[in-house]
């Protein structure tokens, strides 16, 4: 089953990396696409899919089936500590 999620599909869960100061805003925005109510930052669906929120130096998740990250930083120059974060997530998924 594929999951939309305002115009994309989610064939495989999906993690969103964003800065410590960023986190609350996107939180909120993710909260008002999907529609309904989360825990610590994950949505999950009856299908087994789930949508979170992470700093960029949060300890990556351990999953057999994976996931997709994506960097939400409004365009902002990132630290050298947030790009070491993101290829370590990226390296787990």
């Amino acid at each position: 089953m594929t999951r939309v999620l305002s115009g994309c599909s989610l064939t495989q869960s999906l993690v969103i990396l964003v800065s410590s100061s960023d986190i609350k805003e996107v939180l909120n925005l993710v909260n008002v696409t999907i529609g309904h109510s989360c825990h610590r930052g994950t949505w999950k669906f009856p299908d087994g899919l789930f949508v979170c929120v992470h700093k960029f130096t949060d300890k990556p998740l351990s999953l057999q089936d994976g996931y997709t990250v994506v960097v939400c930083n409004g365009g902002k120059a990132l630290s050298t500590e947030d790009k070491e974060g993101i290829e370590t997530w990226k390296n787990a998924s």
